[in-house]
């Protein structure tokens, strides 16, 4: 398997949308789910509230930073933004399958919007709450077959 630009890119814009939600918010909380992730950034880091005021929340937003750039990183050094492919080898980093592969494209915007710290607008969903406790739902399952006829051949490396 090799790597897609889509899902490297999509890691780091994941992480950069948290850092902006983190710095707009003025805080970020450890919760005992979240805290391997944070604990394995900054290793001591405890369940909590940390305030923008605080060291450990300047020291755990470095952090996410580096870590969002070490997967932009990875993907920009590979990748060619003529012909900006599906995927690229683990190995050499040579980009392969699918040439001009438009979702590799907008992985690049997205994720450079989230680097520069632009969200886009709203999809417009206003007055959603998230329920106390999740309930098993009583409906029925839907079984849904894909049927897929398509040829495919390996990209090369």
């Amino acid at each position: 398997m090799a790597p897609w630009y889509l899902t490297t890119f999509a890691i780091a814009e994941q992480l950069y949308d948290a850092l902006i939600v983190w710095k707009n918010a003025g805080s970020l909380n450890v919760t005992s789910l979240s805290l391997p992730f944070f604990a394995n950034l900054v290793p001591g880091t405890t369940v909590g509230t940390y305030f923008s005021d605080s060291t450990t929340f300047t020291i755990i937003i470095a952090e996410v930073e580096t870590y969002a750039n070490s997967f932009y990183a990875v993907a920009s050094k590979y990748m060619d933004i003529e012909s900006l492919s599906e995927q690229f080898t683990r190995m050499s980093g040579t980009p392969i399958s699918a040439k001009y592969f438009t979702w590799s494209y907008v992985a690049l915007f997205t994720v450079a919007n989230a680097m520069n710290g632009w969200l886009p607008a709203s999809w417009g969903a206003t007055g959603l709450e998230v329920p106390a406790t999740c309930v098993v739902s009583e409906d029925p399952t839907v079984v849904v077959t894909f049927n897929v006829n398509a040829t495919t051949f390996w990209g090369g490396m």
